[in-house]
């Protein structure tokens, strides 16, 4: 009878680890929209809830390496921000960014109400590839790797 832990496997490393910095092809696992935190922010001033796309992204050929995982958020302006203000012109410039190395067409975005894009975001994100640079970041002393978008124009 084969034992359900060998005693070898005990000292393997299981968990997933950044890959090097560098350039790679990159595929969208899953897509879906989440609404930002609610709470206060450093100044404790109440924050702006937020549409926000969710990413889970693989990296190509690294799988068995025991890659993790890029994991992106795209924070959507809301409706009555303006797109060429800041914060709203910086969410739409990440998005353009994300969408121009990850062949989407945001046309399909265009003019869709708040409950629509929950529908759309997946279809249209979900099997979208690219080849994109990726950095390693440390947050919570956590090291992950962060896409490195270049710009859309």
């Amino acid at each position: 009878m084969c034992p359900l832990i060998d005693a070898a496997d005990l000292g393997v490393d299981y968990e997933d680890h950044p890959v090097a910095e560098g350039e790679y092809d990159l595929r969208v696992l899953k897509a879906e929209v989440v609404k930002t935190k609610e709470g206060k922010d450093d100044k404790g001033n109440e924050k702006v809830i937020r549409n926000m796309i969710k990413l889970m992204i693989r990296i190509e050929g690294a799988e068995g390496e025991g890659a993790m995982p890029v994991n992106e958020q795209l924070l959507l302006p809301n409706e009555d921000e303006p797109k060429d203000k800041n914060p709203g012109r910086m969410f739409m410039q990440r998005l353009s960014r994300f969408a121009k190395t990850f062949n989407i067409d945001l046309k399909e975005l265009a003019g869709i109400s708040e409950e629509e894009l929950a529908d759309r975001v997946p279809s249209l994100f979900e099997g979208a590839t690219g080849k994109c640079m990726l950095i390693k970041e440390e947050y919570q002393g956590r090291e992950s790797n962060k896409l490195n978008l270049p710009k859309a124009a």
